[in-house]
């Protein structure tokens, strides 16, 4: 099993099985990032709002991230400073590529840093650099490893892949009635 996470891929069914996690850890930290951000913004704003995109509790640009972040700064993982670094200039990256294209399709700002310290046309900030390449760091020794541990305990089972499904079903027909409201 080992030998998959190194990227020698060997069967289309260490393939599928790969997928498979990616897609279930995308879910996974999308939810969780959801939850982070909310706890983070009711502490500082004083009150609940829902800052997703889409209807239900999960942010998909967390899980995006945590996908991309782990296929691509896996091998910096014994460069603990390398890896900060390139975790947060990947999340500004991603975090300015994502507010730009949001704003450009559909004419609203979901987030904006233009009071923040350091910030690039509200888009990203320093702050924001910083948490992101703490979460790197995090995502890669600690939350990857125990996420991977938990989905293919899932995974192994029947139950468990009918769950996972149930909740890709979910989020797609969230995030198809999300973009066709925003259309309409």
């Amino acid at each position: 099993m080992e030998r998959m996470w190194t990227g020698q891929v060997e069967t289309r069914q260490s393939v599928l099985l790969s997928v498979q996690v990616y897609c279930a850890m995308f879910l996974m930290c999308s939810v969780v990032g959801w939850m982070c951000e909310e706890v983070f913004c009711r502490a500082i704003d004083g009150y609940w709002e829902n800052r997703g995109f889409l209807y239900g509790p999960y942010l998909p640009i967390y899980g995006v991230g945590a996908v991309m972040m782990s296929l691509l700064l896996r091998r910096y993982r014994h460069q603990p400073v390398k890896l900060f670094f390139l975790a947060g200039a990947f999340s500004c990256v991603l975090e300015y590529i994502t507010s730009w294209a949001m704003e450009s399709i559909w004419g609203r700002t979901w987030w904006d840093y233009s009071q923040a310290f350091l910030n690039i046309q509200g888009r990203v900030c320093l702050r924001g650099a910083v948490l992101f390449a703490i979460a790197g760091i995090l995502l890669v020794y600690l939350i990857e490893p125990a996420a991977k541990r938990l989905i293919l305990k899932c995974i192994d089972t029947r139950k468990g892949q009918i769950m996972l499904y149930v909740l890709y079903v979910i989020f797609t027909a969230d995030l198809i009635l999300t973009v066709g409201g925003r259309y309409s």
